[in-house]
């Protein structure tokens, strides 16, 4: 468990901003091409990093979960989630334990923030069960790629078996998916395939925090935004009183 803290002051209540995108590979050049983006940022979490060990050259501090490495792949790897602190940040941050081996947890002052990383190819019953695992105490974010879609809660075209699982599991457990507020429609992944431009909606913000201490909320998807990912870079913005913790409960 390791800590990053800037000095913070009396004011309870403040913006956070949080920042994800889907490298499809993280190296040192991509870093550098992603943090001009993201300096009103709290925390940028970075799914799909491909790292499987070591830290990037950054005045942000990181945390990583690693991925694994691929047979064959000449070094590379898979998977992994990384989460870097702006320098700027004036909360308490800590790296939390992850709960399984697709998730990256963080606590920024009251705020539990998990990040993960779902493959494609993980079956229905892996995702539930690390769904499951993930702890959902009061006021917590969860964000990442699922490779789920939700279909018409969230605007997506299709909705598929994990999107199913998915949506059932944020029921269960009272968590509302933001882009079906913040960004319904705007497709967070795009590439084209067979001639053919394939659009969707994977990259996703669920929270429990209650609507009365989730203030002012906005979640930006930069659709023209190119950074050599065929996912688009989020921000979800809100205002929060660390004061006023909401017990577990959105209503």
């Amino acid at each position: 468990m390791s800590t990053h803290y800037n000095s913070n002051n009396n004011n309870t209540l403040r913006a956070f901003s949080f920042s994800l995108w889907n490298a499809n590979g993280l190296r040192a050049t991509t870093i550098q091409d992603i943090l001009p983006h993201v300096t009103n940022s709290d925390l940028l979490f970075i799914t799909e990093t491909w790292l499987t060990a070591g830290y990037l050259p950054a005045n942000w501090s990181q945390y990583h979960l690693y991925g694994t490495l691929v047979s064959n792949g000449n070094g590379r790897g898979s998977g992994g989630v990384s989460c870097f602190v702006s320098p700027h940040c004036p909360i308490l941050v800590t790296q939390l334990p992850s709960p399984n081996a697709y998730t990256l947890s963080i606590k920024i002052g009251s705020v539990n923030v998990h990040c993960a990383y779902f493959p494609p190819n993980l079956s229905r019953e892996l995702v539930l069960s690390a769904l499951r695992s993930i702890p959902l105490g009061s006021d917590t974010i969860l964000c990442g790629d699922f490779n789920a879609r939700l279909g018409p809660l969230i605007g997506d075209s299709i909705t598929t078996p994990r999107g199913t699982d998915l949506a059932t599991w944020c029921e269960q457990q009272d968590l509302l998916v933001l882009s079906t507020s913040l960004a319904h429609g705007i497709s967070t992944f795009s590439t084209f395939r067979q001639n053919t431009e394939q659009r969707s909606i994977i990259d996703l913000f669920l929270t429990n925090i209650a609507d009365w201490n989730f203030k002012h909320p906005s979640l930006v998807v930069e659709s023209d935004l190119s950074l050599g990912s065929d996912h688009r870079l989020m921000t979800l913005s809100f205002e929060y009183d660390s004061a006023l913790r909401s017990g577990g409960s959105r209503s």
